[in-house]
């Protein structure tokens, strides 16, 4: 299971922030996040990928109300972009179909990047505290919708065979690559765009290999998508106001 890890970089205007009370405002900044979790090994226990942090956006509307001037509550309604960057270089296989349409199965080494956008409809509800007029604490639930999950960037292969059209067989799959333009709520089973094509002798059989290929292209898309539609989060985070009404801040998001 993989996990969205997110550090939120926060600007926001809030009327009457210090007061007792109902304040609402407005709030945008940037998202930093990445996704973790146990890694993919090889027989040998070495990991064959890796998540690295990409750089994003969250926008949206705040309502707070203020049980005393030091203690209140907050919830937030926020559009919100978090994602990561995907490697991998190791041990794989492949599947594809040749003009005759025989199916080719065959083992060996991948490399993929693949950039990994998705934007959620977040609810945040924090629970804050000021111990200085100038110093806020806050902590609390979130829950978000995923409305969007793309992808963007590459990968390559190359092995040998092990059977095609249902006989076993040893051929050499020379190198080839596919870009990948991902969508993961959308995107079907062996979804890619063939309207540009370059053809890949293995043996006697020749492989139309598309330019672009979807989320599912070799692997089956299952009942749902790749992705969580509902994520469950918790936050921690710590605001300094320049004035009564605006403040600066950062936040962790799990």
């Amino acid at each position: 299971m993989k996990n969205i890890f997110t550090i939120l970089f926060v600007l926001a205007l809030f009327g009457a922030a210090n007061a007792q009370g109902l304040a609402y405002g407005f709030k945008a900044g940037l998202n930093f996040s990445t996704l973790e979790g146990d890694l993919e090994k090889d027989d040998k226990g070495a990991s064959v990928e890796e998540f690295n942090r990409v750089g994003s956006f969250h926008v949206g509307f705040g309502f707070s109300y203020g049980f005393t001037e030091r203690i209140g509550a907050r919830a937030e309604l926020m559009y919100s972009q978090k994602g990561a960057r995907f490697r991998y270089e190791g041990t794989s296989y492949e599947i594809l179909t040749s003009k005759t349409g025989d199916l080719i199965y065959s083992n060996g080494t991948r490399n993929t990047i693949n950039n990994v956008l998705n934007s959620y409809i977040d609810l945040p509800v924090l629970f804050y505290a000021r111990p200085l007029s100038w110093l806020e604490i806050s902590f609390g639930p979130s829950v978000g919708l995923l409305v969007s999950s793309t992808g963007s960037g590459s990968t390559a292969f190359s092995g040998k065979t092990f059977l095609i059209g249902g006989t076993p067989s040893e051929k050499t799959v020379p190198e080839h690559s596919f870009t990948l333009e991902t969508n993961y709520l959308s995107d079907e089973t062996g979804e890619a765009d063939v309207s540009t094509t370059t053809p890949l002798t293995i043996g006697s059989q020749t492989v139309d290999i598309p330019a672009n290929i979807g989320a599912y292209y070799d692997i089956p898309r299952g009942d749902g998508s790749f992705f969580n539609a509902l994520d469950l989060g918790l936050n921690a985070g710590l605001s300094l106001y320049l004035s009564p009404t605006l403040y600066i801040g950062g936040r962790l998001n799990y």
